[in-house]
């Protein structure tokens, strides 16, 4: 059974090139797209994470589908879901990667590098964690 790690950069939008940030509500819509996706795209989904600028999910499948399909694919539901719920143009860009995790070593230090590191995570049989914002220095 394959297990990657599928990353999608946010979009860059209007004429200076400036990065869409993703608010705490976006990253939040995007991971409940990325579970409630594995059953129509027949993969289970290990974790998801989501930081101001990127969004990664951790996805294992069974059949012999190409990884680059399946992360297109995952990529069009959670563009859906997005536009869906707060309309505009594309939301993330076709930049992004997909890493293979060949042993579970790997597997285990993904979980944990997702569930204690970004800003907003959701790992399977734990459910969401939110990590504290880092307080400003004073001046």
């Amino acid at each position: 059974m394959p297990v990657y790690l599928f990353s999608y950069e946010a979009e860059n939008v209007g004429s200076s090139g400036g990065q869409r940030w993703l608010t705490e509500d976006h990253q939040r819509r995007l991971i409940d797209a990325a579970v409630d996706a594995q059953r129509g795209l027949r993969c289970r989904c290990f974790a998801a994470a989501a930081e101001r600028g990127r969004f990664q999910v951790l996805v294992a499948w069974e059949d012999g589908r190409d990884a680059r399909d399946l992360r297109r694919r995952i990529g069009r539901e959670l563009e859906g879901a997005m536009r869906g719920e707060f309309g505009g143009a594309a939301w993330l860009s076709s930049v992004g990667s997909r890493t293979r995790l060949r042993n579970r070593p790997q597997f285990d230090h993904v979980i944990r590098r997702i569930a204690d590191g970004a800003p907003l995570a959701w790992v399977a049989g734990r459910g969401f964690t939110l990590q504290p914002a880092p307080l400003a220095k004073a001046g």
